[in-house]
C-alpha cells in the first residue's frame, strides 16, 4: 500500500500530505493529514494502515469521540472554576449539555500520523483548536481505532 491508495484529496498547503473527509459533529469536513517522517521518506506501511483503518471506521470513531470530548470539556470546566472569576468563567466556559453544542468551541485542524524516533508507530493524533485554551488546544490520541488519550495538543504534536 502507498499514499496514492488512500485517495486523499490534494491539499493546497504543501506541508501536508492531503485531505481526508471525516464526520465532525454531524457534518462532513475535510481535514489536513500529515505523516510524521524523516525528510524525503515515504510514510511507513504502519502509518498508511493506521490512516486506512481510521477512514474505514471513521463513523464509529468520531461518534465515540463526540461524547468523550464533551466529558473532557466538563472535566476542564469543573477544574477551571477555581482559577477564574465568575464573570470570566461564565464567558469562557459556557454550560454545554450535549456534544453538538461543542461545535462552536472546537475546530479540528489536522490529523497527524505519528512517528517516534527510529521506531514507526501507528498512533493517530487529532489537533483541535478550542475556545477555552487558545494556546494549547485539544489533542486526541487514537491507537488501533481506540481513543486512548485526550489532553492538550502537545500529546500528539
Amino acid at each position: 500500500m502507498d499514499l496514492s491508495d488512500l485517495n486523499l484529496r490534494p491539499s493546497e498547503d504543501k506541508s501536508y500530505d492531503g485531505l481526508v473527509e471525516i464526520p465532525w459533529f454531524g457534518e462532513s469536513k475535510y481535514v489536513q493529514v500529515y505523516f510524521a517522517r524523516e525528510d524525503d521518506c515515504e510514510p511507513s506501511a504502519i502509518q498508511l494502515q493506521a490512516l486506512k483503518n481510521l477512514i474505514e471506521h471513521k463513523k464509529d470513531i468520531f461518534h465515540t469521540l463526540q461524547d468523550q470530548l464533551l466529558n473532557h470539556y466538563a472535566t476542564i470546566r469543573e477544574k477551571a472554576q477555581e482559577y477564574y472569576s465568575h464573570e470570566v468563567f461564565s464567558e469562557k466556559f459556557p454550560i454545554i449539555n450535549n456534544p453538538y453544542q461543542l461545535t462552536k468551541n472546537l475546530e479540528i485542524k489536522s490529523i497527524i500520523l505519528g512517528y517516534y524516533g527510529e521506531k514507526w508507530c501507528s498512533y493517530i493524533g487529532l489537533v483541535i483548536d478550542c475556545s477555552w485554551d487558545t494556546e494549547m488546544g485539544v489533542g486526541v490520541k487514537i491507537v488501533e481505532n481506540n481513543i486512548v488519550e485526550i489532553g492538550e495538543q502537545d500529546i500528539v504534536i
